[in-house]
């Protein structure tokens, strides 16, 4: 069969072009719009373009992609960076071991060949490689038994940023972020902090890395480094804070009033255990627990129907913590629990319970003790306690 020859004459036919849809339309219009804003905030600036001085030209463009990519840097650093620790005598206790930075690098620290350092005043300042994450610094070995630590470094990161971290051996064991934005309007004496937990003894190595958007030199003055224990206040305090449950936010609930107590007045149906201690005052009725880590202290029997509660107390926890609770009296199952302690104190959302009543039934209400690491009493003023039903 002979091939068909081609019909040239489409060639000379007008083509039609198709109209776009409004959608793309639309996104040409929105594109062009924007390039004309972009412009038009450019000649607002005092730029204008120079083909007889490209140079010029070229350099007002930097300094504007400059900006931009600084807008990019102050949102990587602010996502990512650590907060800074106030400068204290408790900071200064419990030292390990501690280095120098007053007169150089102090002997035994190793120096990647890339950065450079040199004093000034009381200080070393540091001007990092341009690699983001890359070592910089890394201090002698230093064994450590188990237990809780803190590596601070005293000083301050002027230009991008600086990662704080130790390694055992070839393992990182984490790392905290700081940049030379959380410097700026700061006029107190601030410290750049990482936590340490050792589940035994183990040696270590502080190391300082490079932490620049997207890869660039930074500049450090650094003072001291040093690594300390926790003291077992700090440790409490730590422990406190992770097991912590969340204050709650009444205000976003639809609530009715079901019980309510002013303990200084009366706690009529509420029973107080042996080991308990309470005194009335203006203030509101001071209890001291017994040592048990989660102690029954105050305890109350009522009978509800079905539906959600809240149980909730007003007042503030001197020392230690509180255990909020509610039990199914029928099954001896927790309906619910609560762990406040006093460092949530002043803090917004009250301290309550939430729970949910399936089975109308006797519930057991519960103030109980919360002791971390070893059995101690607990101190609260407790000015209401409300049971309410939630909508």
């Amino acid at each position: 069969m002979r091939r068909r020859a081609p019909d040239r004459t489409r060639d000379r036919n007008p083509v039609k072009l198709r109209t776009p849809p409004a959608k793309v339309r639309f996104t040409v219009a929105g594109m062009a719009l924007t390039c004309l804003l972009a412009i038009a905030l450019l000649l607002v600036a005092g730029f204008r373009f120079s083909p007889h001085s490209p140079q010029t030209t070229h350099n007002v463009l930097q300094r504007a992609a400059a900006a931009s990519g600084s807008r990019a840097a102050l949102r990587y650093y602010g996502e990512g960076h650590s907060a800074l620790t106030r400068n204290s005598n408790l900071a200064e206790s419990n030292k390990r071991v501690a280095w120098t930075f007053a007169t150089g690098v102090p002997s035994g620290w190793s120096v990647s060949p890339n950065a450079r350092n040199a004093t000034v005043g009381t200080a070393t300042v540091i001007e990092t490689d341009p690699k983001n994450f890359a070592k910089q610094m890394t201090a002698p070995a230093t064994t450590l038994p188990a237990g809780d630590y803190q590596i601070v470094v005293e000083g301050r990161v002027t230009q991008g940023g600086l990662a704080l971290g130790a390694e055992r051996g070839t393992t990182c064991l984490g790392n905290s972020f700081f940049s030379a934005d959380q410097w700026r309007g700061r006029r107190d004496q601030t410290l750049m902090v990482r936590p340490l937990r050792l589940a035994n003894r183990q040696t270590v190595r502080v190391v300082l890395s490079n932490w620049a958007y997207p890869d660039g030199a930074s500049t450090w003055q650094i003072r001291r480094v040093y690594i300390r224990s926790l003291s077992l206040p700090e440790k409490e305090a730590r422990t406190y804070a992770t097991q912590a449950s969340p204050l709650v936010d009444t205000s976003k609930l639809l609530m009715n009033a079901y019980m309510s107590w002013i303990p200084k007045r009366s706690l009529r149906g509420w029973f107080r255990a042996a080991d308990a201690q309470v005194e009335r005052s203006p203030a509101g009725l001071a209890v001291r627990t017994g040592k048990s880590l989660y102690g029954y202290e105050l305890t109350s029997q009522v009978n509800l129907g079905p539906g959600p509660y809240l149980l909730r107390v007003s007042g503030k926890i001197k020392h230690g913590g509180i255990t909020l609770g509610a039990a199914d009296v029928r099954t001896d199952k927790w309906l619910g629990q609560a762990y406040y302690w006093s460092g949530q104190n002043g803090s917004g959302g009250a301290k309550a319970v939430l729970f949910r009543v399936k089975r109308a039934g006797p519930v057991e209400l519960v103030l109980a003790n919360w002791s971390v690491l070893e059995p101690a009493s607990s101190s609260w003023l407790l000015t209401r306690i409300e049971l309410v039903r939630r909508f």
